[in-house]
């Protein structure tokens, strides 16, 4: 799991329109999945995903975009 704005187009690849997306570790891969869709809602960001032992779960913290880094509200 990583946190990325990637896919929003140039002008949104930044730190205000963070999702979380799944990352394939295989080389030559490409593919990004899109988890989840905070960054669709204005002055909010996902980060700091984690899975639940068995992967059935996912948990991130909701952070609003201005916030510092690491300040995050469980979701």
């Amino acid at each position: 799991m990583v946190e990325s704005s990637r896919g929003r187009g140039p002008d949104l690849q930044n730190g205000l329109f963070v999702d979380i997306r799944k990352l394939r570790l295989v080389p030559n891969t490409t593919g990004f999945v899109r988890m989840q869709h905070w960054g669709d809602y204005e002055g909010y960001k996902a980060s700091n995903p984690v899975i639940s032992p068995d992967g059935k779960w996912m948990a991130f913290q909701s952070a609003r975009n201005k916030e510092p880094v690491g300040v995050g509200h469980g979701a």
